[in-house]
């Protein structure tokens, strides 16, 4: 099911994860620019009744009404999800999709750049409550967040972006821009954020 030309809906059942009953557990996958990511719907269904081309459970049954009604719901739902980011004109992903419609708890940033200005915020806070603590390691985190900024500027030609997209190519170019561009002794880290995401 299409909901524009690079992400997609699909049902499917899991036939490898058959239970002690012979039924196969249903999954909803999403793809987009080559990411997939999948979660199940809480379904266990028999095979024969799944219509892999028509994305239907088949018969009249209470469970083939349920998982049908499931299916239509959560369609409608990442549909409504991504017309709310295309309609902000904001970049999403997978991930930004998932949190939503799973009312997962996410980060009040979604970016790099939100990231660090983030991080800076807090380092902030804490330099006012504790004396002690050190207003060079700020400074660092504010450097190193300009490196970063023309390294994504000189060779992604993008003033930020996703931290879905912070990959370990990312990181690896990064390092190399590091140690052929930079001449003053920045550590070779992007920062001290986790950018890893869960795979479904």
């Amino acid at each position: 099911m299409n909901i524009t030309d690079n992400l997609k809906i699909l049902f499917l059942l899991i036939k490898s994860r058959i239970n002690a009953d012979g039924n196969a557990p249903l999954y909803c996958k999403i793809t987009q620019n080559n990411q997939q990511k999948r979660f199940a719907l809480g379904y266990f269904l028999p095979i024969k009744l799944w219509s892999q081309s028509k994305q239907i459970v088949t018969g009249k049954s209470t469970l083939a009404q349920n998982a049908n009604a499931k299916i239509q719901e959560l369609t409608n739902k990442i549909q409504s999800i991504e017309a709310q980011f295309i309609k902000g004109q904001e970049e999403y992903s997978i991930d930004d999709i998932l949190n939503k419609l799973l009312n997962r708890n996410t980060t009040p940033f979604r970016t790099l750049m939100q990231a660090y200005e983030y991080k800076h915020m807090h380092m902030q806070m804490q330099e006012l409550k504790d004396k002690e603590y050190k207003s060079s390691t700020l400074e660092k985190s504010i450097q190193m967040q300009k490196v970063v900024s023309d390294f994504m500027n000189e060779a992604l030609g993008a003033n930020d972006i996703l931290l879905s997209q912070v990959d370990t190519q990312f990181q690896n170019e990064f390092e190399f821009y590091l140690r052929a561009k930079v001449t003053s002794p920045l550590p070779l880290a992007i920062g001290s954020f986790s950018f890893q995401y869960s795979a479904y």
